[in-house]
């Protein structure tokens, strides 16, 4: 029980921690980015129902998850 406790604790340490910067959308190449750093930026993580799709490019596919720029929540 002790260890299941101390691995929580380290994950929600690594979480609050997490830093990122903002992915610039105009940048032509792969940029890192960290999930947890942009929901610590105040990004919201929305759940996704329908598959997104592009014309332009002919591209759709369904995430789990999506984030959005959003306000923290303090």
């Amino acid at each position: 029980m002790l260890s299941v406790l101390l691995e929580l604790y380290d994950r929600r340490r690594i979480l609050r921690e997490s830093k990122c910067n903002e992915p610039d959308p105009y940048h032509e190449e792969m940029q890192p980015v960290n999930w947890f750093g942009l929901l610590n930026l105040g990004y919201q993580s929305e759940e996704v129902h329908e598959p997104l799709r592009d014309g332009d490019w002919n591209f759709e596919g369904k995430p789990w998850r999506l984030l959005r720029p959003g306000q923290l929540n303090e």
